[in-house]
């Protein structure tokens, strides 16, 4: 399984061997006038079953991404009848503050909910 930028996504899909899969690297609540985002019906549309959520630049340098917004992006994914690979993980300062257990703990709770 493997999740290149998006731009790249049909290139990716096309050098590989069928027995790999391809998916997005993000996608958005919903479809419609969001420039930039890949919306679920998008990546169907590119004939693709994965979504890549949570990843820690998108968390906490690109889009600072709530566990809220998470929440409501892996409901999307997930009612459109779509797979997801939910990245969690601390950042080095919570480690070495020894938070860890905290912040996967309540980034699992927006799996979970």
């Amino acid at each position: 399984l493997i999740f290149p930028a998006t731009i790249q996504v049909a290139h990716t899909k096309s050098a590989l061997p069928s027995k790999m899969q391809v998916g997005v690297q993000n996608c958005y609540i919903k479809g419609g006038a969001f420039t930039g985002e890949t919306s679920p019906e998008m990546v169907k549309d590119m004939g693709l079953e994965w979504v890549l959520l949570g990843h820690s630049e998108r968390r906490h340098v690109v889009t600072h991404e709530t566990e809220d917004l998470l929440a409501k992006k892996l409901r999307a994914v997930l009612d459109a009848g779509l797979k997801c690979t939910f990245c969690i993980g601390e950042l080095l300062e919570d480690r070495e503050a020894n938070k860890t257990q905290e912040v996967v703990y309540k980034q699992m709770q927006t799996v979970k909910e």
